[in-house]
């Protein structure tokens, strides 16, 4: 027997249910700043799956009453090895032809703990 829950599945669960969740317990307990981490480029890379649910978070938590800051972040530094090493085969690297700005992941957090203490935003930094 196949446990393995489908993509659909999987989508529904993480993506929609449990941001539902989280929005309606966060109303109940009076948050007042609902912060959440994001990909620069989410709004024009809709061909891929994972930008397309990041961006039906973003407008979730847009169309919450919980007022909020959306952070987006390039892709982190300490994933460019592993990044490389997935598009190696033998001695050739294959990479698609484009720009890359990694950030390393403190300044993140620290961007992060400074959103998270500084009054909602209802916007996207």
């Amino acid at each position: 027997m196949d446990l393995t829950p489908s993509l659909k599945t999987l989508r529904s669960n993480i993506r929609s249910d449990n941001i539902f969740t989280w929005l309606a317990a966060e109303a109940a307990a009076g948050v007042g700043h609902h912060v959440v981490l994001s990909v620069v480029g989410t709004d024009r890379i809709l061909a891929s799956g994972y930008f397309r649910a990041k961006m039906a978070q973003e407008n979730l938590i847009k169309a919450a009453s919980i007022p909020y800051t959306i952070v987006r972040a390039t892709q982190f530094f300490e994933f460019v090895g592993g990044i490389a090493q997935s598009a190696t085969e033998g001695q050739a690297v294959q990479l698609p032809p484009v720009l890359m700005q990694p950030i390393v992941s403190d300044d993140v957090a620290a961007v992060m703990a400074d959103v998270a203490l500084a009054e909602p935003l209802n916007g996207t930094v």
